[in-house]
């Protein structure tokens, strides 16, 4: 619809300026053909896969880069949340357009009326409940597209042009949830994600309908500028000529929308022009030949220098007219570059060439999702094992604390929450065998299918090499076990000698362990050896054919047939036995005011005391921090005071804590502290000591130090062991818990007030000596969050780790975890350089107002953390 109205000198003064740098520039330079400055709206619903990759042969011809293809809800899922999508024609259309080697756009839009409130005009967004119905959609569709070469996807069409009209409800119902889902799904699958933010139509003073320069400007009110790479826009103007100055020619008004993103502070992402064409029958239409002049003049203004930095693409609209081979006065039937036969081309199919020969290609568009830095393969450590576990499906006490590897990642079809489908997995291994057991919560059993994976089932994949190849090998495996089950597949081999498997009920779910020997695999186990791993569950609800899949490294549900796509594991030593060593305080250093003194009930004769003017200590060196991690720390002391008294404790130069000592009843009286726990490095160059600080009340006399180091693994470095809340500051609140934890004498639970805008940090500042883990493989967290993540979502909280002279070294969100019980968190290292990472000096966790899908309407946050480690 065409509206006019008087328009501003400013606007003339821009076209006008526009306008001159088009024409007044020399001609160009050939540019090589298909170009990714053209593209065409393939609307390819017709005929044979054959007939479409004509279609597609017919615009690469011409020079045309790009194809906008339909990914319509309401087509492909009319019947309701969970039915099955049809994908023929999109698959037909993609198909047709990457075998031409052109870019595809998918544009996801239109609500069936199941799920925008039963309105059949499917314009209307998804209500609020249905808004995970909404991501549900885009999740299957960028799971089966973004593997294929898709990257770029266009948040709905014309959104303006909607009885609804409205820029706040199109963010928070279509665009800001729509967003996450791509975006989840590229991390997943490691391939960066261009999202368009959907063009408004060029409707001016129409009733009821938002403008496309007001929608824009709503767009940022309404708090939408994070969740889009590029904004599009429909610059129509016909029957106008492009370079006829006028409110509705909003190809020459296209600065305006720039000016607009530039005020917002997105001055740097592109403006697509996702459709534009003239009709050729009709009310207010062109001829043929204008058709032709038109478009090719409008390319020329669209690429031209002064625009060049923020123009991508123009998709002309269509490829065909839509009349059915019968003339029709509807403009919107004839806006094809060819007559509806498909044979019969207007003339401007005889000029694009040329122009798409002569105008510049746009600047690569900004991506989003994955950035191929922060989301490194996942890995784990399978542990050395003194004694081997019984094969009966049951959790033997060499697995405590082992099976902590959570299956989280989508790769098929959709789980509606924990209870339908999750899981964690843990390994062992001695000289023999190999052990794996996995632990599954599925709130429907079923054992009824030919196929394993038709039923509830795991795949375990091994690559023994490590060597990532691309194809299966002779290190590479894949076993398939099942629920219920007495027999099993190895795929690739047969390899099946000697190994044994259980599965075994529990109240919600399932377990398999497994034993495999290391003759089967072809490999002599050594420690430290790296290996490539993954483990894949399968869900089958309804006793037909497997239903979802959940992952624990690959995404892409294409593990068996790429071992490249696997996460790391590796074999680590038995943890070594602990010990307890005694420390003479009187052997170590004193001063500040701190003397050594004889006590006749002092366990050595001697005491350290005097400990009464700020800044006395005793300290003792050479500690024997063992493997490195906590240690048990209990101090002899005697207090002739009436009352407490309190002292400082200090571990490698940092405080820990302020200890308090209980009257003893006289200085030749002693008594021990309860256990403390302490973070000491491996080795015995650690120290400890007790010191009067400013805060303290004087004093205690010193005995000595009993110092206790438990198993932990060789390599192991201690970065935060979550005993001393002071450590940490931010807006996130910390509270001690002495239950909840995964080693020490304490875990700290974070609680979160999520921001309106911003973020709600918890951050560990660490002084000089800085951690250095420049020689380790992995970290290690443990986490408990008391509340439910939706399913295929991350947690909202990030973990951000940064190095005193490398900045940023790791930023990203945990992955998604089981709520109500303790997760241990793995993260490569092996993607960071060594030289980045010797210095570690800030450690934060924090959580961003923008998770929207990820915080799912929580406000408040609990998690509670411990250990966060090197392996």
């Amino acid at each position: 619809m065409r509206m006019r109205r008087r328009i501003s000198g400013f606007v003339v003064l821009t076209m006008l300026a526009a306008l001159f740098s088009v024409f007044g520039a020399s001609t160009a330079s050939a540019y090589s053909v298909p170009n990714l400055r053209g593209g065409i709206n393939a609307q390819w619903y017709f005929g044979t896969q054959a007939e479409v990759d004509n279609a597609a042969t017919q615009m690469t011809n011409v020079g045309l880069g790009w194809a906008r293809i339909d990914l319509k809800w309401d087509l492909m899922q009319p019947s309701g949340a969970g039915t099955a999508i049809n994908w023929t024609n999109t698959d037909k259309m993609v198909s047709g357009a990457l075998g031409k080697g052109m870019k595809v756009m998918l544009v996801a839009s239109y609500t069936p009326s199941w799920a925008n409130g039963g309105n059949s005009d499917v314009r209307y967004y998804p209500n609020s409940a249905n808004i995970g119905n909404w991501q549900s959609f885009l999740d299957a569709a960028v799971r089966r597209y973004l593997p294929q070469g898709v990257t770029t996807y266009e948040m709905w069409n014309e959104p303006n042009y909607s009885p609804q009209s409205s820029p706040s409800l199109f963010v928070s119902n279509v665009l800001i949830p729509g967003a996450n889902a791509v975006r989840a799904v590229s991390n997943d699958l490691h391939i960066p994600v261009t999202i368009v933010n959907g063009a408004a139509a060029n409707l001016i003073g129409v009733s009821g309908i938002v403008d496309p320069y007001d929608w824009v400007t709503g767009i940022y009110a309404a708090g939408g500028k994070n969740y889009f790479d590029v904004q599009g826009i429909h610059p129509y103007c016909w029957p106008l000529a492009p370079s006829t100055a006028d409110t509705w020619n909003a190809l020459l008004r296209a600065p305006e929308i720039h000016t607009i993103m530039s005020n917002n502070g997105d001055g740097a992402k592109q403006i697509w022009a996702t459709e534009f064409g003239y009709p050729t029958h009709g009310p207010n239409t062109v001829t043929e030949q204008q058709q032709s002049d038109y478009i090719v003049s409008a390319l020329q203004i669209w690429s031209q220098s002064a625009w060049q930095s923020w123009t991508g693409p123009m998709f002309l609209y269509t490829y065909r007219d839509d009349d059915g081979g019968v003339v029709s006065n509807d403009p919107e039937q004839n806006f094809g570059l060819m007559h509806y036969d498909r044979t019969t081309f207007k003339p401007i199919m005889s000029n694009l060439l040329s122009v798409m020969q002569n105008v510049a290609p746009p600047p690569p568009p900004a991506t989003s999702g994955w950035s191929g830095s922060t989301l490194p393969r996942l890995s784990f450590n399978a542990s050395q094992t003194a004694t081997a576990p019984t094969i009966d499906g049951s959790l033997d006490s060499v697995w405590t604390g082992k099976v902590t590897n959570a299956i989280s990642k989508v790769s098929l079809g959709t789980i509606s929450g924990s209870s339908d489908l999750s899981g964690n997995f843990g390994a062992l291994w001695d000289s023999t065998n190999l052990y794996i057991v996995a632990d599954i919560n599925d709130d429907s059993l079923r054992n009824d299918s030919a196929a394993i994976s038709d039923d509830d089932s795991i795949d375990l994949y091994l690559d023994l090499n490590h060597d990532r190849t691309t194809t299966y090998g002779a290190d590479d495996f894949m076993y398939q076990f099942g629920y219920g089950d007495t027999t099993f597949s190895e795929y690739k081999h047969s390899a099946t000698a000697g190994v044994t498997f259980a599965t075994t009920a529990r109240t919600g779910g399932y377990r398999i362990e497994i034993k495999i020997p290391w003759t089967t695999l072809g490999k002599t186990p050594t420690t430290n050896m790296a290996f490539g791993f993954d483990m894949m569950i399968n869900d089958d609800d309804d006793g037909g054919a497997r239903d979802s899949q959940l992952a624990w490294n690959d995404g892409t549900a294409n593990a068996y047939q790429n071992p490249s796509l696997f996460g790391d594991g590796t074999l680590v030593a038995a943890a070594p036995t602990g010990g307890t060593i005694v420390y003479e305080a009187e052997n170590g250093t004193y001063g500040g005011g701190g003397q050594q003194q004889t006590v006749t009930n002092a366990s050595n004769g001697k005491v350290v005391g005097n400990l009464n003017t700020v800044g006395a200590f005793s300290q003792v060196g050479s500690v024997d921090g063992g493997s490195g991690g906590n240690a048990s720390l209990v101090v002899r002391y005697a207090n002739g005071n009436s009352g407490n008294m309190t002292l400082s404790l200090y571990a490698n130069g940092t405080k820990l804590q302020q200890l308090s000592f209980a009257p003893t009843g006289s200085w030749n009286t002693f008594a021990d502290t309860s256990a403390i726990t302490v973070p000491l490095n491996a080795g015995t160059a650690n120290t400890i000591k007790i010191q009067r600080d400013s805060t303290d009340t004087p004093a205690a006399d010193i005995d000595k130090f009993t110092v206790t180091t438990t198993s932990s693994s060789s390599s192991a470095v201690l970065i935060n062991g979550f005993e001393n809340s002071a450590q940490w500051s931010g807006e996130a609140t910390r509270t001690v818990e002495t239950t909840l934890k995964t080693q020490g004498s304490q875990s700290l639970k974070f609680h979160y007030t999520v921001p309106t805008s911003g973020w709600a940090n918890g951050n560990y500042a660490i002084s000089s000596p800085f951690v250095d883990i420049g020689s380790a493989t992995s970290l290690k967290l443990d986490v408990y969050p008391t509340t439910q993540t939706p399913t295929g979502q991350t947690e909202p909280i990030t973990l951000k780790i940064q190095d005193q002279t490398g900045g940023v070294i790791y930023e990203d969100r945990l992955p998604r975890l089981t709520a109500n019980q303790w997760n241990t968190v793995t993260i490569s290292l092996l993607s960071i350089p060594a030289a980045s990472r010797h210095q570690i000096n800030s450690v934060n966790m924090y959580v961003y107002s923008g998770f929207t899908a990820q915080l799912n309407g929580r406000t408040t946050l609990d998690y509670y953390f411990d250990n966060l480690r090197t392996e």
